[in-house]
Formats: structure tokens, sequence, C-alpha cells
């Protein structure tokens, strides 16, 4: 309706959509409609609906305020989302939601749906809004989620996935009722065929929203990745062509060339993301004082000539974060980094739903992967550089070397009615009896049920010997541990 309004400009569509909205917050608090009720939004109330309705109903009053100005539709909008960062943020920047929204632990799952969902919908918060915040938050989820749920050769993808999969079977998925969703399948909805279809979406999104105007009448670079865009911008609308060629995540420099016939006077943004503490810029090579960030951007408004180069140099920290069991994962810049399991595949074809070109691949562990992380500072964790390499998510060119520990005992999950069946296994706890398996206070959702209910850890014992281990980016993995238990 609001697409065609900006069209044709008629007010019947605006307020045919606004009455639209207004009918469904009549109903938005039965089953089934996203749980978006407005006492309930507005009160920070934790979220009891499935997330993908939720992921797709919720940005509509963002939209509105596009074209309205209303504040109460951006005021809900961003409460919506506020609900979810406040309880349900895993590692890899997508929400846990499977299907619904649920804890976060280290076996915490998401569907591709969610994946493609939530960074479409963030997208049209950041276009409304115009803070970065968003854009990191749509990084962040692209780069690490995204590429982690696609089998590399892209002929399979997961409707589960999740932080710790150290196996991916047709029994494996540790959601109670889910089937095989954990495979790397073409189509692994099967009968419900949403995955197949979205994650299609997911990167198209992100391309589509690398470039974006401002307010000043200018461009604003939002997203970063290679890339070419030719816009006219300035008081008298000048055409301007602006190269960006970057490696980043994998490199911390982005380079911006500006081509256009003759000197421009236009205001360029540049994002800031929120994890960059000292960033710096290049004009031409030389060194030049970054504008006041504000909202997340550095607005750089000069007279630009063509051939003008800019460099953006945005330093990524190494961060260690903290996550229920006593868990901690490492993180660079937006990229978040995993222990890569080695995989012994093999392929079933299910009829209707695969075939030997495109078959269901099973993945399943064929390396040790029972490691604590024994990190005694930040500085252990060593940044080894590599050059480019053709593509980057199957041979990284960052990757980082930890000093690890074996957990002995520490064991695929073998369901004590089937002994066939196994799945990851939860971190475990490495002092029974004591307060240090217990979920930390400020993950504020109670853990979810797993497979198999009746599994009964074995104990375990820390090795003595301490071993270097690498890690890779979480979105060059199939298998993998990302949530490691801490044993320094």
């Amino acid at each position: 309706m609001l697409w065609c309004y900006d069209r044709t400009g008629d007010r019947r569509l605006l307020e045919l959509a606004e009455n639209s909205w207004a009918d469904f917050l009549k109903h938005a608090g039965e089953d089934g409609h996203g749980d978006l009720a407005p006492e309930r939004v507005l009160a920070d109330m934790p979220i009891k609906s499935h997330g993908v309705t939720y992921a797709e109903t919720s940005k509509l009053p963002a939209i509105l305020y596009n074209y309205t100005g209303k504040i109460e539709y951006l005021q809900f909008a961003l409460a919506a989302q506020q609900r979810i960062f406040d309880r349900y943020m895993l590692v890899d920047g997508i929400p846990s939601t499977s299907e619904s929204y649920s804890s976060i632990t280290s076996r915490d799952v998401h569907e591709t749906c969610d994946i493609a969902d939530h960074t479409w919908s963030w997208g049209y918060l950041l276009e409304t809004t115009g803070d970065g915040i968003w854009a990191d938050r749509i990084e962040r989820a692209c780069f690490n989620a995204g590429f982690g749920a696609i089998k590399k050769d892209w002929k399979g993808i997961q409707y589960f996935s999740c932080p710790n999969q150290m196996i991916a079977t047709p029994t494996s998925s540790h959601i109670p009722d889910s089937g095989q969703m954990m495979t790397y399948h073409p189509n692994p909805g099967e009968h419900t065929a949403c995955c197949g279809g979205n994650v299609h979406r997911i990167f198209p999104n992100y391309a589509l929203r690398m470039w974006m105007k401002n307010a000043q009448g200018g461009v604003a670079a939002t997203l970063y990745g290679a890339s070419k865009v030719t816009t006219e911008v300035g008081q008298h609308r000048q055409p301007v062509e602006i190269v960006e060629w970057t490696d980043y995540p994998f490199d911390e420099n982005i380079d911006f060339t500006i081509n256009s016939a003759e000197p421009v006077f236009f205001a360029l943004s540049l994002r800031i993301p929120g994890w960059c503490k000292a960033p710096r810029l290049l004009v031409n090579k030389h060194a030049a004082a970054l504008p006041k960030i504000e909202k997340g951007f550095a607005v750089i408004q000069r007279s630009f000539r063509p051939g003008d180069k800019l460099t953006l140099i945005l330093p990524m920290e190494t961060l260690v974060s903290r996550w229920p069991d006593h868990g901690i994962a490492l993180e660079r810049g937006p990229l978040v980094f995993s222990l890569p399991i080695k995989e012994a595949w093999s392929s079933v074809v299910v009829p209707r739903y695969s075939t030997p070109d495109f078959p269901v691949w099973i993945a399943n562990p064929s390396a040790p992967w029972n490691y604590g992380a024994a990190l005694k500072a930040i500085s252990d964790a060593k940044l080894q550089k590599r050059p480019m390499t053709p593509d980057p998510w199957l041979d990284p060119p960052v990757r980082f070397t930890i000093s690890a520990r074996k957990i002995e005992g520490w064991d695929l999950a073998v369901d004590l009615k089937d002994p066939d069946r196994k799945f990851s296994p939860p971190i475990p706890d490495l002092a029974p009896g004591k307060d240090v398996g217990a979920v930390a206070p400020d993950f504020v959702v109670a853990q979810r049920e797993f497979l198999p209910a009746h599994f009964e850890p074995r104990p375990v014992r820390v090795a003595e010997q301490v071993e270097r281990i690498e890690l890779v980016p979480y979105g060059a993995t199939h298998l993998r541990v990302t949530v490691f238990p801490e044993i320094s």
C-alpha cells in the first residue's frame, strides 16, 4: 500500500495502510499474531511468538513512520525490537528462534528464515532511523549466522543452525519434533519450503542496503563491501560514481574513489561500527580529521575532485564475550570465531525433496573438538593474517590460535533409548556441586527443552596438556564449537 502511495500520491492508500495497522492491533495479542499487543510491546514484556511472524510484522510501524512522520509508529517499532535485544540474542548475531524466541545457550538455534527476516527488518529500521546500530546488527548476523547456515558450495542449507553444532545428521536435531532440519539439505523444511526460498534473500538484502541517500542530499556508505554506486548528489544533483574496494570484514581498510566530470560538493556519510573505538581517515593518502560521529556515522562534507581517494580504517579489537553455563566466545570486529570440526561427509537422496545433484548432506565429526578455552589473557589469542583468498568463506584469510585443553568425557550426547541417535552436547559442568554451571543472572530466559530428554552426561576431566588450536570465522564452518567451556 505504501509503495503504491509513494508512486501515486493517492492519500486513500495511506489511509488504508494506517487503518490496516490499526485493525491488526485489535488482534495483535491473539495467538499467531506475533505477540504485538501494544501493552506488551511498550512494557518490554518477553516475546511469546514465532520468530518469523514477529520479525516480519514488527517492522511495519517503522515503514508507516517513514510515510506519516507520526512518532508513535517509530516508538512502537523500536520497542518491539528492544524486546529481542534484551533477551534473545545468540553470539552469531541472530536471536534464538526455534521456532519461537527462546534461551541463549550454546545449543539454542535459529531457523534460517529468521536470519533472512530479522536482517531484512533491521534494514527498514536503518532506513527509518538513520542509525548505524542497525547496520552493525545486519553485518554481524550476515557474516556469522548467515554464512554459518549454508553449505559452502551453496548446494544445501540448514533449517536450524546454532553456535555449537558438532554433528549434522538426519537424527541429530536436538530441538524436539524437528526431524532432520540440521542436515545440509536443498530444502530442509521439505513440505514446509520456507528456508529454501528465504535463504536467497539474505545477501541481496545486504547488497541492496550498502548505499543510501543521506539527509544532506549526499550518499551514505552503510554496509561495507566491494561495490560501485552511481548517483546524483549535492545542490545541483551532479552525477558521481563512487567505487569502493575492500576485503572487509577480513581487513580493516576500506577505500573509496570519487569519479566525476568536475569537482562536486556533497556530503559522504561513512558508518563507524559501534565496536570500533579508534577509526581513522586518509584523504589522498594523507591523515585527515574525522568529523564527530553521530548515530554511528561520520559525515564528510567537502568539494571532491575527480579521482579523490578516501581510506577509512576501522581497527578491530579482539574481545571475549560471555555466555550461559560459563561459556566464552572470541570476537574480532563483526566476526565471531569458531573451532572448525573436520567433517566426514555422506549423502542420501530423499525422494521429492532432493536429487543426486542436490542430495541431503550429512556431516559427522572426524576430528577432536572437545576443547575448553584456556585463555589467561586476551593476548593469548594470536591473530594470523594471510593474503586474501578467492573464497574467504572456504579459505579464510584471518584466523586465531588460542591455548586450549581437552575435556575428557565431553562427547556427543547419546539417546539412551536409541543409541544410534547422537546430538551436539551442552557445555559440561566442570565443577559439580558448585555454582559454576548456573546460567548467569544477565540471561533472563529459562533454558528450553532439548533432546535427548533422558541424556545423562558423563563425568569429565580437564587434561593437563595445553594445546594450541586454530579458530576461523564462524561463517567458514559447517560443524563448529563457538562457545567454549572456560577453563582458565
